[in-house]
């Protein structure tokens, strides 16, 4: 174990040593010869930890995605995908059987509440809509930052 004790004592020294050295010590060409402590600004914004809710308009339903990566529909579950999990996703109707589903601004795909399946947008049609379908007083909110 001596040794090992050795290299742990190195990386110890090292990695205190070397990020110092770097960054409080030596010269930057890039930064006109200065350090990069020297020229650091922390940002004047603050960093929100958690986003916004999304907001939906009256006219969709709203539902979670649960832990299974589903949304739940008259006692079935639809899978969507794991990228929206514990997220609220918004169902737009088109008409009695079929939704446009979105998340936030984003038009994810069409839902069949008669057979409880997903369907990919028509051909041409981008995943970002503009809310085209919605009426204009009730647009999604963003989820840029504050």
């Amino acid at each position: 174990m001596g040794a090992s004790g050795t290299v742990l004592r190195e990386c110890k020294f090292y990695g205190c040593l070397v990020p110092r050295l770097y960054n409080q010590a030596r010269p930057h060409e890039a930064l006109a010869m200065e350090t990069p402590a020297w020229v650091y600004e922390p940002s004047p914004r603050l960093y929100p930890g958690r986003e916004p809710e999304v907001e939906y308009p009256d006219a969709m339903r709203v539902l979670r995605v649960k832990s299974q990566a589903c949304f739940r529909w008259k006692k079935h579950d639809v899978f969507l995908s794991e990228v929206w999990w514990g997220e609220p996703i918004g169902l737009l109707p088109v008409d009695e059987r079929f939704f446009d589903l979105y998340f936030a601004h984003l038009h994810l795909a069409q839902f069949d509440s008669k057979t409880c399946t997903l369907w990919p947008l028509p051909h041409g049609r981008g995943h970002k809509d503009k809310n085209k379908n919605l009426p204009d007083k009730e647009k999604l909110s963003g989820m840029g930052p504050v």
